[in-house]
């Protein structure tokens, strides 16, 4: 048998038969106009009898000639009968036009843009077949890659048209009512008894309008690096009190009871009192919001090593795991839990707030109807003559 390179080097010269110089006369006048292209003449049986350089280059310097063409395909391919169907169609039609993964001397794989054309004498006698293909892996990598931004960009677009519709109807819902109560205003007496609660409606549904509209603006402003913060040493009991009552005062008549559990001894902790009275009104509050009036919630904070842990943890509607997979992504709330209102806004702006303190916060539920906790684990700093942390 000859070396692959004798016989890459004769194709123009005669062969040892008429049917050998017949193919190789076919192949090379395609070849002449088709310098890049990898072009493989195969036997009747799927033996390649002959390669250009192109193949040579393409395939990784494989020994091609003598070789089944079936094991120049991916093993997948193999064991489902591509090879052979390429052939049969391009035997029975004349050619198949091919585009797949194809395989490499050191079994690395390509993506091959070609066909195979059935090679006939002029009585219509099968000859063999000739396999032209290029290597189009970049390009089937871009295409990917745009095809999947493209779907990307569709389904951001479909999110925040979504998200955009929650958010008018969760702002419309107190403006009407800020509208009613300026209505009603203007209609009561001035003695009349119900000028103070319709006073205090509206100055709850303006405070939820505006603190929607801040938590989007600050959210914004932190992921584009225009949020700074300023620390100062914080206990850490206190600022929890203090989200409590502030989330306590915002919950509707009947909200759930919320219980604190802190350490022994005071926690120090260097942060922002605004930034962490927003990470923890907005925590508290979801879990209000999200906890029927007969449930119950936790707030514990413990510390390990140089740090504090902060857990709010509830007996409410709890959240699936597709839920929690996106549960701190803007507008994730408008998307999962629809039925329930709220846009994600806050959580996003927890997370951003406490990543901007050095920490982190995830979040749990062994799913519907079992509750959920939020964990957040941020540094601190221990008061210097404190007894040990213990939980009460």
């Amino acid at each position: 048998m000859q070396r692959d390179d004798d016989r890459r080097l004769d194709i123009a010269q005669p062969g040892d038969g008429q049917r050998l110089d017949d193919l190789r006369g076919i192949a090379w006048r395609f070849l002449r106009t088709t310098p890049m292209h990898a072009a493989l003449v195969i036997e009747v049986d799927g033996t390649i009898d002959w390669a250009n350089d192109a193949a040579y280059h393409i395939f990784g310097d494989m020994e091609l000639v003598g070789r089944q063409l079936a094991t120049c395909f991916v093993p997948e391919d193999q064991a489902g009968g591509v090879p052979e169907f390429e052939t049969d169609v391009a035997r029975a039609t004349g050619f198949m036009e091919n585009d797949r993964w194809m395989r490499r001397a050191d079994d690395s794989r390509f993506w091959a843009e070609g066909a195979t054309v059935a090679l006939r004498d002029d009585g219509g006698e099968l000859l063999g077949y000739l396999k032209i293909l290029r290597n189009r892996t970049t390009h089937k990598m871009a295409t990917e890659m745009l095809r999947n931004q493209v779907t990307q960009s569709e389904a951001q677009a479909a999110h925040c048209e979504g998200a955009m519709i929650t958010l008018a109807h969760e702002l419309r819902n107190p403006l009407a009512t800020m509208m009613a109560c300026a209505d009603l205003l203007d209609r009561l007496p001035p003695d009349d008894t119900r000028i103070d609660s319709t006073r205090a409606m509206l100055r709850r549904s303006l405070g939820y309008a505006a603190r929607m509209v801040d938590d989007l603006v600050d959210s914004t402003r932190a992921a584009t690096g225009r949020l700074s913060l300023r620390t100062e040493p914080l206990e850490a009991g206190d600022m929890l009190q203090a989200a409590i009552a502030t989330a306590k005062e915002r919950a509707p008549a009947r909200a759930p009871r919320v219980s604190l559990i802190l350490p022994a001894a005071p926690v120090m902790m260097e942060a922002d009192p605004l930034r962490m009275q927003q990470v923890f009104v907005n925590l508290v509050g979801n879990a209000i919001r999200y906890t029927p009036e007969d449930g119950r919630i936790w707030v514990t904070a413990v510390q390990q090593g140089e740090q504090i842990l902060v857990k709010i943890e509830d007996t409410g509607i709890g959240m699936t795991s597709e839920v929690l997979d996106h549960i701190f992504e803007m507008f994730s709330q408008a998307r999962e839990t629809s039925s329930q209102g709220g846009l994600g806004i806050g959580l996003t702006l927890v997370k951003q707030m406490v990543q901007m303190h050095g920490g982190s916060v995830t979040a749990q539920s062994d799913g519907p109807g079992k509750g959920s906790k939020f964990i957040v684990t941020l540094p601190m700093r221990q008061v210097e003559d404190a007894a040990p942390v213990t939980e009460s």
